[in-house]
């Protein structure tokens, strides 16, 4: 298992990470930059690099729900994906990197996954 989370490092500031096996190594952006000054940067850093290099706005799934846009009731089988992992039904309107950013939040969370 990946358990995915910001860690402090031994010399000082945040990277965010992953960990598999007792093993560490830094992630998305983080793996080429100097340590941020807080554990919020950090996660920050990781939500734009999702947004901006994993975001995929392309595919098609094989059922209808509504869109998962507040307030939007639009009928959609297109999903907004990270990784592969479908986060969001969007109709053809909300499914932007703009709204995208607005449905994750401002900071990426911990992940555990396989």
């Amino acid at each position: 298992m990946n358990y995915d989370q910001p860690r402090q490092l031994k010399t000082g500031g945040w990277h965010f990470t992953s960990m598999n096996d007792g093993r560490i190594w830094p992630v998305g952006y983080c793996y080429e930059h100097a340590a941020h000054a807080t554990e919020e940067e950090a996660r920050r850093c990781y939500r734009d690099y999702q947004l901006n290099e994993r975001l995929h706005l392309d595919g098609t799934i094989g059922h209808w729900n509504p869109c998962e846009y507040p307030g939007c009731e639009t009928l959609t089988n297109r999903p907004a994906s990270i990784d592969g992992w479908s986060r969001w039904l969007l109709c053809d309107v909300h499914r932007t990197k703009e709204c995208c950013a607005e449905l994750y939040g401002e900071s990426a969370g911990d992940s555990v996954h396989s």
